[in-house]
């Protein structure tokens, strides 16, 4: 069986150092896919704001066009 290896104090500094950093990356990672999943939500719910205005705007005109006469 191997005896694990021995590091020195300088080298578990680095690798704590590392260790640190990436869950910093992660985290923000974890921080984009969150505002990405938010995004895919509320995208269809803009779109279909979007075509309601239009249905008001056209309906609007629509009205006004009729009322003239």
């Amino acid at each position: 069986m191997q005896t694990p290896p021995k590091f020195e104090p300088v080298e578990l500094e680095q690798i704590h150092a590392n260790i640190g950093k990436l869950m910093a990356e992660t985290a923000k990672l974890n921080a984009e896919a969150g505002k990405f999943a938010r995004e895919r939500t509320l995208y269809p719910m803009m779109v279909l704001a979007g075509f309601i205005g239009a249905i008001g705007a056209t309906t609007g005109a629509a009205l006004t066009i009729l009322l003239k006469f």
